[in-house]
């Protein structure tokens, strides 16, 4: 079996592959992240957990014997249950990644690394 054949990101149909690039699903979590209750994305995250989060915006799709792992840094409201918030974050994360490419996350890993306190009414 060669690399592209166990690779996830491509599919294959009688007619020819279709291959999704890493960042398309990270952009997808981006985007998904913009607009969801409760958390506010990371934009200036950079090498913490062992340099796993390579770019600034906070979100990494890598894989790691033969699974998908979506790496998510986020911050969180105050006065929000931030693991029920998590929990249906990593949902719609999943969700919006299937719907949009027909790919299944194996794992998605969401990092909280800070509180927002002081946050307008209509973010939280």
């Amino acid at each position: 079996m060669t690399s592209q054949e166990s690779n996830p990101l491509v599919h294959r149909e009688a007619i020819g592959d279709v291959n999704i690039a890493p960042n398309v699903i990270e952009t997808i979590a981006e985007q998904a992240l913009e607009n969801f209750p409760g958390i506010a994305p990371v934009e200036w995250y950079q090498a913490g957990f062992s340099g796993v989060f390579r770019y600034d915006r906070g979100i990494m799709l890598h894989h790691e014997e033969g699974r998908l792992i979506l790496d998510v840094v986020v911050q969180a409201y105050y006065q929000r249950d931030i693991p029920k918030t998590i929990y249906a974050l990593q949902a719609y994360l999943n969700e919006q990644v299937m719907n949009m490419t027909d790919i299944k996350l194996d794992e998605i890993r969401i990092y909280v690394n800070d509180l927002i306190v002081n946050a307008p009414e209509n973010n939280q």
